[in-house]
Parts: C-alpha cells; sequence; structure tokens
C-alpha cells in the first residue's frame, strides 16, 4: 500500500484516507475484520475528543461532557465503526473542523489558520463529499467570532471589517488547502489522460484481506472467499 504499487488506487482522489490509515495496521498475525475495526475506532477517538472540545468551547465543561457521553451512547456510531468504513473517519474529522473553527473565530492568528488548512485538507481526503463541510469556518466567523454580525445592523457594511479582521488565517488556509488538492487532483488528471485507468475501489481492497490469509473459506459457485 504504502509502496505505491497499486498507484490506481492510491492515488484515486475520492476517500483515500482510510485506504492509508489501514496501511498503517497491516499486520498478517491478525483477522482483517478486527484489524479494520479497530483502526477506525482508534481514529474515532480523535472525534469524541473533538465532541468534547467543541461542547466546552461552545458552552461548557459539562457539555463537553454530556456530549462526550451521549456520543459513547449513540448507535450509529458503533454501527460504522463495526462496518469500518471511511464514515466514523469522515465524521471525526468533520468534528474537529468544527471545533477549530470555533478557535480561529476567536484567535484569529496565521498559526492557527495553518492547522485549520490541515484539517480540511485531512477531511476532504476522508471523503470528498464532505466538501460543503468548508463553510463551517465561515458560519462560526459570522455567528460565533467576535467581529459577528449584528442583524439589526446593515449587513454589508459589516462585511469588510469582519474580512479585514480574519485576512490573515483565511488566506493561509485557503493557499495551503486550494495548493494541496491541485497537486492531488493534478496528479490524478495526468495519470488518467496519459496512462491506463480501471475501475477502482480505494477502500476495500484484495490487499487488505489476503495479508491475514483464509481463516474460513464458504464456496458460492464461482470462487472462495475469505470471511
Amino acid at each position: 500500500m504504502w509502496s505505491f504499487s497499486d498507484i490506481e488506487v492510491s492515488t484515486t482522489p475520492h476517500k483515500f484516507l482510510l485506504y492509508y490509515w489501514l496501511g498503517l495496521f497491516d499486520l498478517p498475525l491478525h483477522l482483517p475484520g478486527w484489524l479494520a475495526r479497530t483502526a477506525v475506532v482508534i481514529f474515532s477517538l480523535l472525534g469524541a475528543a473533538g465532541t468534547y472540545a467543541l461542547g466546552r468551547h461552545l458552552l461548557s465543561q459539562t457539555v463537553g461532557l454530556l456530549s462526550l457521553f451521549f456520543l459513547s451512547l449513540f448507535p450509529f456510531m458503533l454501527f460504522y465503526d463495526r462496518l469500518a468504513l471511511a464514515d466514523p473517519l469522515t465524521s471525526s474529522l468533520v468534528v474537529l473542523v468544527a471545533w477549530w473553527s470555533l478557535i480561529v473565530a476567536r484567535h484569529p492568528t496565521r498559526r492557527y489558520g495553518v492547522v485549520l488548512a490541515m484539517l480540511i485538507t485531512l477531511m476532504l481526503a476522508a471523503k470528498v463529499l464532505a466538501g460543503p463541510i468548508m463553510l463551517l469556518p465561515a458560519t462560526a466567523i459570522l455567528l460565533l467570532g467576535p467581529k459577528r454580525l449584528v442583524w439589526r445592523r446593515n449587513i454589508l457594511k459589516q462585511i469588510p471589517p469582519i474580512l479585514r479582521y480574519y485576512r490573515r488565517p483565511a488566506l493561509t488556509a485557503i493557499y495551503i488547502v486550494g495548493g494541496i488538492w491541485a497537486l492531488i487532483f493534478g496528479f490524478y488528471a495526468i495519470r488518467t489522460d496519459f496512462g491506463r485507468t480501471q475501475d477502482t475501489s480505494p477502500i476495500v481492497h484484495s490487499y487488505l484481506y489476503n495479508t491475514a490469509g483464509y481463516v474460513k473459506t464458504i464456496e458460492r459457485g464461482r470462487e472462495a472467499i475469505p470471511i
């Protein structure tokens, strides 16, 4: 996986973060199902920490702890973690982006803008369909920042001061996210234009499972499949 021998899969900008994340846990002595689920649950802990941090910064530490408690009982979390798909990684990164958007809205520094850009980049790598979540920083700035909009006043006159106040972190995040994804999509476009293409499955690939061996096989007419 990390040798990029499967170039068709490893460079498809769809939801390839989980593909590389599982590659870090390629332990042939463990069952593939256990391996994938454990790796996903480990990443979901970041989402849980982000949930607590978001609740604490929005309201109070009590709210953060209550959010963490309800999250641990949420059935969808258990369901998607067991599936070991890209959704737990995406949701965890969405929560982290929401939390850090609040931080940037209250402390607009260039350094915080760099962190926000990296979180957004990872979120898009987890799932490109999370693209609309990139509006979260602007939402946090307009609704929760020190220069938040006052709805009783002229909205258009309030926009220029807000843009000047957040110019440095905003431009930093835009340049980093735009630059990284321009390289990713550019390489993908070159590969698809000048190389052979085939149907890809960036997450589930036989390489992940064959290394663990056949635990049990079931004959289904055509071939034996691992379970």
